[in-house]
């Protein structure tokens, strides 16, 4: 039974007035009350070992609390470094990047100043052998050349890198234009020095290292001199074969006109190979004064021939009309130095 019903039966047996033997009462009283002490005696135990409970778990929720204060701080301190960490890998990641970007201009830079191994072989081979590949090879190094003539500081001074390229690069290009222009005065001498009024070929191998050899204006001249002379004597040697065939059947005493208009047909002829030869040759370069010095010799032969048959002629009209119609003829379509001095003297 509750408290409450425990109350209400003692305020019951207070109010009893019939009640006749008043032990039972008092005994019922105290029996009631005793149970009633019982009861809060029961109550206070249970309220102690609650407080017990109570007071235990208020000491493991201070230790977690400990703990969850020292995971927080460990937490924080994790965030710090981890921070740190994430900051370090960011400058990292930076550096990377900039190393990569070093790198790869430094492997451009040296793709685009650098000649492969097989190129620089060929050009400082001492043998003077003619290839295309070796003029790859040379086209290549004044590339190269003309791109670190293009490097400049800030300043505007050239760079260091650039005249360090240049300079180490001077003795190669050297070497291969020398070689180029000992190569093709051999050739010359070998094909277009040859006796015997047989046609030349061009090779396109020449025609190639003419062109390169172009750059070089030294060089270049030095060989279009040595072909003017190795043509000049040709021509002189052929023009005198034909001029002794011509001598033969032909009499300038007797037949001045006949026989001018023999030299200045074969003048006529040879000129116009000569100049289609040349013109093949150094293909869109200047050919005026490489075939004017090659026709010299055989153009100061046929001027005297012809002075000698206008004197023999007293200077006729039919010689005269003959001479002037080779004159209009020959200047324009050989428009050089010595076919005008050729008729500028008659």
């Amino acid at each position: 039974m509750s408290n409450q019903d425990i109350l209400k039966s003692l305020n019951y047996l207070d109010n009893l007035d019939n009640l006749d033997i008043k032990l039972s009462k008092l005994n019922l009283k105290s029996s009631t009350h005793s149970h009633l002490l019982s009861q809060v005696r029961c109550y206070r135990d249970e309220l102690g070992r609650y407080k017990e409970r109570v007071d235990s778990n208020y000491d493991d929720i201070s230790v977690i609390n400990g703990s969850i204060q020292a995971i927080n701080t460990q937490l924080t301190r994790a965030i710090e470094h981890n921070t740190q960490f994430t900051s370090s890998v960011r400058q990292l990641l930076n550096s990377t990047h900039t190393l990569q970007s070093k790198l790869q201009s430094t492997e451009q830079f040296l793709e685009t100043f650098t000649l492969p191994p097989q190129a620089v072989l060929l050009l400082s081979s001492k043998d003077y052998n003619m290839d295309y590949p070796l003029l790859d090879a040379l086209t290549r190094l004044n590339d190269i050349r003309h791109k670190a003539q293009l490097l400049h500081t800030p300043t505007g001074d050239q760079s260091t890198a650039a005249l360090d390229i240049l300079h180490t690069s001077s003795p190669l290009c050297e070497t291969a234009y020398v070689k180029i222009c000992k190569y093709l005065k051999h050739q010359f001498d070998m094909h277009y020095a040859k006796r015997g009024g047989g046609e030349v070929i061009v090779e396109g191998l020449h025609v190639a290292c003419l062109e390169h050899l172009a750059q070089r204006d030294d060089l270049y001249h030095e060989v279009l001199v040595h072909l003017a002379k190795l043509r000049r004597m040709l021509l002189q040697s052929q023009f005198l074969t034909a001029l002794a065939n011509l001598e033969s059947n032909e009499d300038i005493i007797t037949h001045p006109v006949r026989f001018a208009g023999e030299l200045l047909a074969w003048l006529h002829q040879h000129a116009a190979d000569e100049k289609e030869l040349m013109s093949d040759l150094l293909a869109k370069k200047p050919v005026e004064e490489t075939l004017s010095s090659a026709l010299l010799d055989v153009s100061r032969r046929i001027r005297l021939h012809l002075t000698h048959a206008l004197s023999f002629t007293h200077r006729s009209e039919q010689l005269t009309d003959l001479i002037g119609f080779y004159k209009d003829t020959l200047t324009q379509s050989i428009p050089v130095a010595s076919i005008t001095d050729l008729f500028a003297y008659l």
